[in-house]
């Protein structure tokens, strides 16, 4: 779908929205059982909307002090999120690089230190290899070669977003101008003390406008949206 189309359809939907109308099929359409059935099509689904593809993770406040962390497993990749001393959002793969075992299995939680349970290699919180057991056995170890793989990430306007492939790529300006854009309306609002008709509108657009700016990342990110 080339850009032109896309903003016609995007200013479509606006309409409906504003007028309170509804998308007509004019007549019944039916799709193909394979399309619920495939597994060439989820494979292709899972790998271009997941995948390849950058995911908010969860809030700023999921992580909400230095030292807290988060894990999830959600998009084919185990995702260890750390906020470090500095107050920096990391993101890790969760798997030690030595024995390719999960590393944290906690959901969420508070800890400046990661140990395997395998081996008991230590990583800090941001992904450092910092310590192993028993030296003597594993012979002299370049640290600074064996830290956690880090991916992708971004924190912007309380959103934590993370690209599960580490060459992946987060167009974080075209987020950041979406996500102010998005700030500022939301702003206006706030500052009426009138719960107006426009005023709920106004908060239904903002609410249609996310929805709108993930599915342009996910355009962008799978090489459908021609910028």
């Amino acid at each position: 779908m080339i850009q032109k189309e896309q903003i016609r359809v995007i200013k479509g939907l606006l309409d409906h929205l504003d007028n309170k109308t509804n998308v007509k099929a004019d007549g019944m359409i039916k799709n193909p059982a394979d399309t619920y059935t495939s597994e060439d099509r989820f494979q292709m689904e899972w790998n271009n909307f997941f995948l390849n593809h950058p995911q908010i993770i969860g809030f700023s406040g999921d992580l909400p002090n230095k030292g807290s962390f988060m894990t999830t497993d959600d998009f084919g990749v185990p995702i260890l999120a750390t906020r470090d001393a500095n107050g920096e959002f990391k993101c890790f793969v969760n798997v030690c690089t030595h024995r390719g075992v999960i590393v944290e299995n906690q959901r969420r939680g508070e800890k400046e230190k990661f140990s395997c349970p395998f081996h008991g290699w230590t990583f800090n919180n941001r992904g450092s290899l910092v310590g192993y057991p028993k030296p003597d056995h594993f012979g002299e170890i370049d640290k600074s070669c064996y830290g956690l793989k880090e991916l992708p990430c971004v924190e912007q306007h309380g959103f934590l977003f993370v690209h599960p492939d580490e060459n992946g790529v987060i167009a974080t300006k075209i987020i950041l101008d979406l996500m102010n854009d998005l700030n500022e309306n939301l702003g206006r609002i706030a500052e009426s003390n009138e719960r107006s008709a426009e005023s709920l509108l106004q908060i239904q657009r903002m609410i249609f406008a996310l929805v709108v700016l993930v599915i342009i990342i996910t355009l962008i990110n799978v090489g459908f949206l021609i910028m």
